[in-house]
């Protein structure tokens, strides 16, 4: 036989782990494979149950054996991921399977894994599967496993666009062992993950970017089913672990285009990966692509936030309701939030009502107002505790036919609901008629937003006043689409008991056009001392870029992230400057964000790109305090707390000239202003800024006092709070 015709090594790495009973079934069925040559690497991770002296008896009874070497090791315990690395360390073959010390090859398997690699030109592959029981016999056709099993291969046969796209739901190559792959694909994609139980699957998802896995229809791998498989013992390790290892697959295809064209990503599928996005656990993944924001330093009470006002002991019988349409940490919250503490401060009895729930819930529960929310979402977590026993009984290998059921039909139901609009889901009426009795005489409406609780209430009259502020530069006809509430809204607004309040000039002009009148209250929030300009030496320089602002289009954040890529791009940055956004939506929640996560990765912003998402206000201070440069992108705005926030901070800044934003920054005296949806001209802007600091610098000095004259509470707190009071 000529070298070019000669079989290839094969190495085999069988790491053992307190398997004294089963190992010996599986070294036969290295020993009885019909292929040859065959390098056996067999290392004991620190067993208690007397494996390697098993092991050892076995090797010693069996002898040499032509055309099989055999390597054996006993060491202390290191993990399963470093023993199968030590082991493909110490293969020498063309050709590295792996097989668990509970498990055992077909005779043939290594023989047709060779031949289908070599035909097919394949750098890794698998078999189908056959479980077998504690004792060795093949377990019964209705054992639950294989319909797990069943349904991953039928998802493999009839769905999937590639391997990769099957993995994401389930883990059809289902064990390290029934590994088959080339060495060559081992030194290109590095060693096992440090994890310790699903270290085959971030194996499986960095080989999938690299080559599609080929699948030998033929059942020869024998995985046993007892009850130490590590897996079943550690179902919450387990999913923080494939979690971890979807968000670096999704880190990674976002990149850069995979090599292997079959794998899931955005670049090679747009839509059906977008589909396999929806997938819940793929969803969290996404999330654990945003970081964290930072700790405040000695804990979430180290600090206290000057915009949240006790209040005191005395009352003045005053009682009012603060309507809000949600309680994010966002901006117009933050407003209803410090208008109530102000209120609270006056001695008038306040509460809230909130169409969402949201963690500026904490806020109101510390001035001890309390808070009633209309919208529960109780069929979301219906649905996902019916997933959840699904996800349970799967890997418990347990039969959950009825769960998996109901979790379909819950989350479909869950899905409609959330398309209904919100005026017609009858569990948010039931809610806001149970809520109504409570809700005082007096009412202040923060937002638009919260549009079909003041309706429904001016329909029920259950109050005697209404002041309704409006942050939206909007036509309210616009969003009220049909005829019925574009009337009531219109007959609502003539009410001679509503006065309306507008945060910036601009607002009020764009609602006058459908005749809604009232008055222009600027709105910060925070007194004349809050912050303060940082002292900046002269030529200081210009490499912490922020931005604040939710991830939804009329933000223009990325409008923003593109001017910055420009702007790197051509050189205008410096290399070290880094843009952080500040705000981001989960990408399971929000589809705008998860395509700037995507973004973010890209090679272009060389790892500069900082997103985060929204934090509690102390901690917002923060990444205020340490900024070079503010930039307010919004291609539609009424008058951003962020922008001021800015300003109260002294920073240069760079901001459209979008609605109340022209009303803030003088062009060339507090800032620069710059035409929204131009990314060319912002990325101009960003270069002049880097290129004259001090001229940036001196702006921010006056940004400030203008703040202080302007927009402090003190110069605007009082009008909001007069027109509440009346």
């Amino acid at each position: 036989m000529s070298p070019d015709t000669r079989p290839p090594l094969v190495s085999v790495v069988v790491p053992v782990y307190n398997h004294a009973r089963y190992v010996g079934k599986c070294l036969d069925s290295v020993f009885e494979q019909t292929h040859r040559p065959l390098q056996l690497i067999v290392i004991d991770d620190g067993s208690k149950d007397g494996s390697p002296g098993v092991v050892e008896g076995y090797l010693a009874r069996h002898g040499e054996t032509p055309g099989v070497e055999v390597i054996f090791r006993a060491r202390e315990n290191r993990g399963a991921h470093n023993t199968i690395n030590e082991g493909l360390e110490a293969a020498a073959g063309e050709f590295i399977a792996i097989l668990n010390s509970d498990d055992f090859y077909h005779p043939e398997r290594i023989e047709k894994c060779v031949r289908a690699c070599e035909a097919a030109r394949a750098d890794f592959a698998f078999t189908y599967v056959e479980p077998v029981g504690d004792d060795g016999a093949i377990a019964p056709v209705t054992h639950p496993w294989r319909g797990w099993y069943n349904a991953a291969c039928l998802n493999e046969w009839a769905a999937a666009p590639g391997i990769g796209f099957v993995l994401f739901e389930s883990n059809i190559v289902v064990s390290t062992g029934n590994f088959f792959l080339r060495r060559s694909l081992y030194e290109e994609i590095g060693p096992f993950g440090d994890y310790v139980i699903a270290h085959d699957l971030d194996f499986l998802l960095r080989a999938v970017r690299v080559t599609e896995p080929l699948l030998v229809k033929e059942k020869l791998y024998f995985y046993r089913i007892h009850g130490a498989n590590t897996i079943y013992s550690q179902i919450q390790r387990t999913e923080s672990e494939l979690e971890r290892i979807y968000a670096d697959y999704l880190k990674a295809v976002a990149a850069a285009p995979p090599r292997n064209p079959l794998a899931p990503c955005h670049w090679h599928w747009p839509s059906s990966f977008e589909l396999g996005m929806k997938l819940p656990r793929l969803a969290r993944a996404r999330d654990r692509m945003v970081p964290a924001p930072e700790p405040i330093p000695g804990g979430a009470e180290a600090e206290s936030d000057p915009r949240k006002v006790a209040p005191p002991v005395p009352a003045s019988g005053r009682e009012i309701t603060v309507i809000t349409h949600e309680l994010t940490l966002t901006g117009a919250p933050k407003v209803a939030l410090e208008v109530t503490a102000m209120l609270a401060a006056k001695g008038v009895r306040v509460s809230v009502l909130s169409i969402s729930e949201g963690p500026l819930r904490k806020s109101f529960d510390e001035l001890g107002v309390p808070v009633r929310v209309l919208q529960t979402r109780w069929l979301e977590a219906l649905a996902k505790a019916a997933q959840g026993r699904v996800d349970e009984a799967t890997q418990a290998n347990r039969p959950a036919p009825v769960a998996r059921v109901l979790a379909k039909v819950l989350g479909l139901l869950a899905r409609q609901a959330k398309r209904l609009p919100l005026i017609l889901d009858l569990p948010f009426l039931a809610r806001l008629l149970w809520a109504a009795p409570a809700v005082r005489r007096s009412v202040f409406a923060n937002s638009f937003s919260c549009w079909p609780v003041v309706m429904a209430l001016g329909k029920l009259k259950t109050f005697d006043r209404l002041t309704w502020f409006i942050h939206e530069s909007f036509d309210p006809l616009q969003i009220l689409r049909a005829a019925y509430f574009k009337k009531s809204f219109v007959e609502l607004s003539r009410a001679p008991w509503l006065k309306f309040a507008f945060g910036s000039d601009a607002t009020r002009a764009i609602w006058a056009g459908p005749g809604v009148e009232g008055i222009t209250c600027y709105w910060s929030g925070m007194p004349r001392d809050a912050h303060g300009p940082r002292e900046r030496a002269a030529g200081s320089p210009i490499c912490s870029l922020l931005s604040v602002g939710t991830s939804v289009g009329r933000k223009g954040v990325r409008q923003l992230v593109e001017a910055f890529a420009l702007a790197r791009g051509r050189g205008w940055l410096p290399e070290e400057a880094t843009l952080t956004i500040v705000g981001l939506y989960p990408p399971s929640f929000s589809a705008y964000a998860a395509d700037l996560i995507t973004r973010a990765q890209q090679p272009e912003l060389g790892g500069r790109l900082v997103l985060v998402p929204s934090v509690e206000a102390r901690a917002l201070d923060r990444y205020y305090e340490r900024a070079d440069l503010y930039i307010q992108s919004s291609t539609s705005e009424c008058l951003p707390l962020a922008l001021l926030s800015a300003m109260a901070h002294g920073l240069p800044i760079i901001t459209t000239d979008a609605d109340g934003c022209r009303e803030a920054i003088a062009d060339g005296v507090t800032g620069r202003l710059v035409p929204p949806r131009s990314i060319e001209v912002l990325a101009r802007a960003l270069a002049d800024a880097v290129a004259d600091p001090d001229s940036g610098f001196a702006q921010g000095r006056a940004a400030r006092a203008a703040f202080e004259e302007r927009f402090s509470l003190e110069a605007t707190g009082d009008a909001l709070l007069e027109t509440i009071l009346g």
